[in-house]
């Protein structure tokens, strides 16, 4: 079975559809191979609507409008681009699976104050080059009853055609927003300046501090906006120090990102989540920082973290809630309960699912059972608590969900490879 052609040209047809009758402009869509004849919406331009369906010009209108879909998958936004007639257009990729780009949805015939006496001559010239009949050419005179276009409204279209792929199904937007939110921060990493031995180690120890207490005041004011320019500062210098104190790439930039991390963790402690529960969690984001095998890694999951929980302000949600696939609902629901006696059908009532549905998402999403997740998520806190606590083994096993003390010992065994008696002890002989 064709993907493109028999998954979602309905879907094409409805975005066509919202585009004719409700903006300026309409729409054309390519596939990537472009083994299909474009599908053209009734209001695109009639310059445009020739151009897309011509044997020659058609593929110079598919190119640019491919080209111009992988670079706003990229950025994670709709790109503005000029086709190879000069006219500006939007285009945003066809990805409704997340990761593959399987086509290209441009709005094109777009003018602003006054090109059109700039660029017409060229057109002219380009198009009687390309068809000697003229069919083309003549169609630029249609060009004259278009609306010239200002910056606003450029900016208003690109949030209706982001919006339009969304509602339609033709573009992920989880994934989406992922990709524009890794790009802005790569943008802002890359004003940093250049690392200089002048950055001293304690200076930049001092400003961790400083920008973890901004980070703080600005996720009390809850804009989002502040919030992702902090957080872009804060790993800005955490990539001078780790050049400055020549400490190494990840293991070097994570002692800068803990302060910003207790501040995140003191935010959620002060709207409510409860001290045992901030416990758990911080352990929880301690060993997904130790598993960030890289630079870019680290930074799209510590800007996740603090966009995440200031996104959730005044929304009546907990941090757990606004995340956007089960198995994270899931984790953050096992890391608030785990003392209790869990059973996978109180636990997908609550997340509204039934129990193999529940069994199957989360298999499919993270690769692993639901007594797994359990059980990690009650062997953090045994490790914490055999950590900085001289609790007797059997009461640990009790604090942590577990009825039985040989059972714990066998979980904790089958998680650590070793049993709480040996961890303990280890971590005992490490202390100076």
């Amino acid at each position: 079975m064709d993907t493109f052609k028999d998954r979602l040209q309905e879907k094409i047809d409805a975005a066509l559809r919202v585009f004719d009758d409700f903006a300026r402009y309409g729409g054309v869509c390519h596939d990537i191979s472009g083994k299909y004849r474009p599908s053209v919406g009734k209001a695109l331009c009639r310059l445009c609507s020739v151009c897309a369906s011509h044997p020659s010009a058609g593929d110079f209108c598919r190119h640019a409008a491919v080209s111009g879909a992988y670079h706003s998958f990229a950025i994670g936004d709709v790109h503005m681009s000029r086709c190879w007639l000069g006219l500006h257009f939007l285009v945003a990729p066809i990805a409704p699976h997340g990761e593959e780009v399987l086509g290209a949805f441009e709005v094109g015939g777009i003018l602003f104050a006054g090109e059109l006496q700039r660029v017409q001559h060229d057109m002219m010239a380009k198009l009687s080059a390309l068809d000697s009949s003229d069919r083309l050419s003549t169609r630029v005179n249609s060009l004259q009853g278009l609306d010239e276009a200002t910056a606003l409204d450029i900016e208003n279209l690109k949030v209706f055609m982001r919006e339009t792929m969304f509602s339609c199904g033709l573009l992920d937007p989880t994934l989406f927003e992922a990709n524009r939110t890794s790009w802005r921060r790569q943008q802002r990493l890359s004003d940093v300046p250049s690392v200089t031995s002048e950055l001293a180690f304690g200076e930049a120890r001092r400003r961790a501090v400083g920008l973890a207490n901004r980070l703080l005041e600005v996720m009390e004011s809850g804009n989002v906006d502040d919030v992702e320019y902090v957080s872009g500062e804060i790993l800005g210098n955490a990539v001078l120090a780790v050049g400055g104190a020549e400490l190494g790439g990840v293991d070097g930039m994570r002692p800068f990102l803990l302060p910003a991390v207790s501040a995140v963790l003191a935010e959620l402690s002060r709207g409510g989540m409860s001290w045992s529960a901030c416990a758990v969690l911080m352990s929880k984001w301690m060993e997904e920082m130790g598993s960030a095998g890289s630079v870019d890694e680290l930074c799209s999951w510590f800007g996740a973290l603090c966009c995440k929980t200031v996104s959730g302000k005044g929304s009546g949600e907990k941090f757990g809630d606004i995340r956007k696939t089960l198995s994270e609902r899931l984790l953050v629901y096992l890391n608030e309960h785990f003392r209790e006696s869990l059973r996978i059908e109180s636990v997908a009532k609550r997340l509204g699912l039934s129990p193999s549905s529940l069994m199957h998402k989360v298999k499919e999403e993270t690769g692993s059972t639901f007594s797994r997740l359990l059980n990690e998520a009650r062997i953090r806190e045994a490790k914490r608590l055999l950590a900085f606590t001289s609790l007797p083994i059997g009461e640990i096993a009790s604090r942590c969900g577990f009825k039985d003390q040989s059972y714990f010992t066998k979980v904790f065994y089958g998680v650590v490879n070793i049993k709480p008696r040996e961890f303990r002890g280890m971590l005992a002989g490490m202390t100076p």
